[in-house]
């Protein structure tokens, strides 16, 4: 991937609207394990655009389409997980962490039925953990994780090759890929795709504000915790700035 290549986008701003469907890097694993695999699981953090892939590749494949982040869909899967699956046999399902029983009725229906690309899932990093044991999906599942945009990615260029020639001491020259403009905004910019879509400026540290705060509470709330809603004790309230402050002061250059 040529530098000026990447020059030639900007600091990711406008090229990367919302509404514009940037091709994943990930997307080819994702449908080469469809192909000979029960369930694919597509894993990553938040708003790193699981679900869009998740939609696309369903599309692609022919799979009806459901997410648990429906009231009515989680309930169901909820309280009779295997009368859920009967429903559908094959299947892309999007937030599966949401009903932990219906990993273990995807176990036992794909076992009753072993031809592949029968799901495909989609869920937060740490999906089966309060599930059931990767170990006992061993063979049935193949895990793709899906990371924010990197920068080839929103160039729209193919996967670089750097750590292949990193690792065979083939480094480029400078001459070769030039230098990176704009290096200190294109690392704060991230790759999250609803950031990357609002302008530099006040909108795109809004948005990277609030997901920081959005995930610092929830890690809190996990680690003391403390429920849903309840004001964080200090050192976490409002009247101190929260340990997150050099996340925040890095954001407010970006």
């Amino acid at each position: 991937m040529l530098q000026s290549e990447l020059d030639d986008m900007g600091p990711t701003t406008s090229r990367t609207a919302l509404g514009r469907y940037l091709p994943r890097h990930a997307s080819a694993d994702v449908r080469t394990a469809l192909t000979d695999t029960r369930i694919v699981a597509l894993v990553g953090p938040r708003q790193s655009g699981k679900t869009t892939l998740l939609r696309r590749i369903a599309r692609e494949a022919n799979l009806p389409f459901a997410t648990l982040d429906d009231h009515l869909s989680r309930e169901f899967a909820a309280d009779d997980p295997t009368g859920f699956l009967r429903t559908l046999p094959r299947a892309a399902i999007d937030e599966v962490q949401r009903a932990p029983d219906l990993m273990l009725a995807l176990k036992r229906t794909v076992d009753e039925n072993p031809r592949p690309g029968r799901y495909l899932v989609a869920g937060s990093v740490d999906l089966f953990a309060r599930s059931i044991s990767p170990d006992s999906l061993a063979g049935r599942v193949e895990t793709v994780t899906l990371m924010p945009f990197s920068q080839a990615e929103i160039a729209g260029l193919g996967i670089p090759t750097f750590l292949e020639r990193a690792f065979s001491a083939d480094f480029p020259s400078l001459a070769e890929v030039g230098r990176t403009r704009d290096l200190v905004g294109r690392v704060l910019s991230g790759g999250d795709p609803e950031a990357i879509a609002r302008p530099v400026g006040k909108r795109r540290r809004a948005w990277l504000r609030a997901y920081a705060d959005a995930l610092s509470r929830r890690d809190v709330a996990r680690e003391f915790r403390v429920s849903a809603g309840t004001e964080c004790p200090a050192p976490f309230g409002a009247s101190e700035r929260p340990h997150w402050t050099t996340l925040h002061s890095g954001l407010d250059d970006a």
